[in-house]
């Protein structure tokens, strides 16, 4: 027998889950429409996203912005240029330009 407790958490899940998948089709129609090849893995793009950019913002208020697309490949190419970039990094760089 489900508790209205596990009923609510279980709706605020759903929830989540909805926005996560209008999350992921905002950002594939954003790179279909300007021409961009969309990378293997959106769960890497959505881990910064949340992480780095907007750590402090409920998933339900998060939209994903042109500049944040650019971010994340500039932070791509700092992973791969810099092999001391790490969290602590991205999180003081990101900061920086807010």
């Amino acid at each position: 027998m489900e508790t209205k407790s596990s009923t609510e958490d279980q709706n605020k899940i759903n929830a989540l889950r909805c926005r996560y998948d209008e999350l992921i089709s905002q950002y594939r129609n954003y790179l279909n429409a300007n021409g961009y090849i969309q990378p293997k893995d959106f769960e890497e793009f959505f881990t910064w996203f949340i992480k780095f950019r907007y750590p402090d913002k409920p998933i339900e208020l998060l939209k994903i912005k042109a500049y944040d697309l650019q971010l994340f490949h500039e932070y791509e190419v700092r992973r791969f240029n810099n092999t001391g970039w790490n969290d602590y990094r991205e999180h003081e760089f990101l900061n920086s330009i807010k």
